[in-house]
């Protein structure tokens, strides 16, 4: 998951610091949760 720990609305303009790490890390989409459709998510959290 990409979290920017928001106390309030204008902390989510920091989510391209979560972003930005998780490409360092050579992530893709489909290894973010917060990018998976509903269906596949619950079932990565089944897992």
């Amino acid at each position: 998951m990409i979290s920017t720990n928001a106390h309030s609305i204008a902390g989510l303009a920091d989510m391209h610091f979560g972003a930005d790490q998780a490409r360092r890390a050579w992530l893709e989409t489909g290894d973010v949760l917060d990018t998976l459709a509903h269906r596949q998510l619950l079932h990565a959290l089944k897992r």
